[in-house]
């Protein structure tokens, strides 16, 4: 199984014509929902943001590529990979960025992250045994505030965000599993996975 450790969004590769990209996330509770939300509001009055890329308020867990008709067994897989998994917390705390690119809020632990990394380990020998990629999953797992920032915006945004704080528990709960066909179309949900209360 790959590891996206790497600096870019584990969704950046462009996957082949035959292949869905699938992307498995992390969605906070409402409430905390609201205040990230907030947060992006902000930077994107700030920085007047609203047109360019807009980060999604999800954490990244893994993606792959498959092909379609595999889906079914996908979600089978999966449901029985998470319905032993248990609910956990990761905090948030203050911001971080990749270089003319993102500002984001950080995780300052992977190991949840790599825990279920792990348990996806039979799913990614069956999707290797159907010709398809490896899954990456995500070793430095964070949640955006803003992307697609260009080299200026970035560097005022950095000075601004490094000297603020944030900090809250991002309680993961559920998984949620999202699908484009082509790598410009916007994601689609497909299924969401609950995990077992903690």
């Amino acid at each position: 199984m790959q590891t996206a450790s790497m600096q870019y969004p584990i969704n950046a590769f462009i996957p082949a014509n035959q292949f869905a990209e699938y992307l498995l996330v992390a969605v906070p509770a409402p409430e905390l929902h609201d205040k990230i939300l907030f947060e992006q509001q902000v930077f994107d009055q700030q920085y007047q943001q609203r047109n360019q890329g807009k980060a999604k308020l999800h954490i990244e867990v893994a993606g792959f590529q498959a092909k379609e008709e595999m889906e079914p067994t996908l979600l089978r897989w999966m449901h029985r990979i998470f319905s032993s998994q248990q609910a956990f917390s990761v905090p948030l705390s203050n911001y971080s960025g990749i270089p003319a690119d993102s500002i984001y809020l950080r995780v300052p632990s992977s190991q949840p992250f790599q825990q279920l990394g792990q348990a996806l380990e039979p799913l990614n020998d069956y999707i290797k045994t159907c010709d398809c990629p490896s899954i990456r999953v995500n070793l430095k797992p964070n949640l955006p505030i803003a992307r697609k920032l260009n080299a200026d915006t970035y560097l005022k945004a950095m000075m601004d965000y490094s000297s603020r704080s944030f900090h809250e528990i991002f309680e993961v709960r559920e998984l949620v599993l999202l699908r484009r066909k082509h790598l410009f179309d916007p994601y689609t949900q497909v299924n969401k996975f609950v995990l077992q209360p903690a």
